[in-house]
């Protein structure tokens, strides 16, 4: 039997090595460290040790039947579907099948929808405390107001957790219990179109991707107006999920399919697109060839974060989780399971 994987890839090695250049590489930004630049294999990045895998508590062990889904059925397929799209070859049902399944794990299995729920159920306890609990004691006020520099009279829970003057560990096993959710969030899109449309890239501009590279957003907005994930089921909507450097998923609803495939020699729609993946990006940005360095520092202190007051938490799981446009960063969870090797 083959060893159970410790590391465990969020974005698959078979989804990063089509942006690989002739020498099996990718170029990678680093928003989060001054937007450092690294070559690398897709195979050493884009993991965390663990991440997928479930407590067995009476056994003292992990499950990893989760990762084995993704590597074993999800992931295995999207060769062959890289291969018919970028052929411009017709997707049979079972084609599409496989390509919507990848697609939907790309949303929920990435660190920022799992750190987004994290953060909700963190913020939850501070909700909860604020409306069950006396009011926040004095030397935490006192702790807050030297640590913050606000003096506001008002303070509560939610505000010295936010703080970190109080910890709040969460299991990390609840994230992924709440992926079904995450990927619910996706049906007043999902329900709307029936065949992929791909977009091939005609332009001296490649396309590029990220560490969270599904995106979607009310059709037709400029940038600085774009909402991550907030769609309802009447709205318009735009779609757009990089495949390899010279081709992507690009749906608006707007417009009618009249096919499945469609060319593009328009710089300022590729610009666009790179500039909404870029947006939409968690850490990591990445491409063939590099170069990219204006358009990554453009947009690397923005992304996809929590709207802690839009969202919905109950009975302890992530219901709903919206999204504003802020300032990702790591979510400091130190949580620990007493057999974790």
């Amino acid at each position: 039997m083959a060893p159970e994987p410790k590391q465990q890839h969020y974005i698959p090695e078979t989804y990063s090595k089509h942006f690989s250049n002739e020498k099996g590489h990718i170029t990678v930004y680093d928003t989060w460290e001054n937007c450092r630049v690294f070559s690398t294999s897709p195979r050493a990045v884009f993991k965390e040790k663990y991440l997928y895998s479930q407590p067995v508590h009476a056994e003292e062990r992990f499950d990893n039947a989760m990762e084995r889904l993704f590597s074993d059925k999800i992931e295995s397929g999207w060769d062959q579907s890289v291969r018919l799209i970028t052929g411009k070859m017709e997707l049979s049902r079972d084609d599409t099948s496989q390509f919507i399944e990848f697609l939907l794990s790309m949303r929920c299995r990435v660190p920022n929808a799992l750190r987004a729920v994290m953060r909700l159920l963190r913020d939850s306890v501070g909700e909860v405390s604020d409306q069950i609990s006396e009011p926040v004691p004095d030397h935490l006020v006192a702790a807050y107001r030297k640590v913050t520099g606000n003096l506001s009279n008002s303070v509560g829970m939610r505000d010295i957790l936010d703080a970190g003057i109080v910890r709040v560990e969460i299991d990390p096993h609840t994230a992924i219990l709440s992926m079904p959710n995450i990927i619910k969030g996706m049906s007043p899109i999902m329900d709307r179109f029936n065949v992929p449309t791909f977009l091939h890239n005609k332009t001296d501009i490649e396309f590029i991707s990220s560490d969270n590279p599904v995106c979607y957003f009310l059709a037709g907005l400029p940038l600085d107006r774009i909402i991550p994930y907030d769609v309802k089921e009447t709205d318009d909507f735009e779609l757009i999920f990089p495949i390899a450097p010279r081709v992507a998923m690009c749906v608006d609803s707007r417009r009618g399919i009249s096919a499945p495939h469609r060319d593009t020699h328009s710089r300022k729609t590729v610009t666009r697109i790179n500039e909404v993946i870029a947006l939409f990006a968690d850490r990591y940005v990445f491409n063939r060839h590099g170069n990219i360095e204006s358009l990554v520092s453009n947009y690397s202190n923005k992304g996809p974060v929590p709207d802690l007051d839009r969202s919905i938490v109950g009975d302890g799981f992530v219901q709903r989780v919206s999204y504003k446009i802020g300032q990702p960063s790591a979510f400091s969870n130190t949580w620990e399971y007493s057999f974790r090797r």
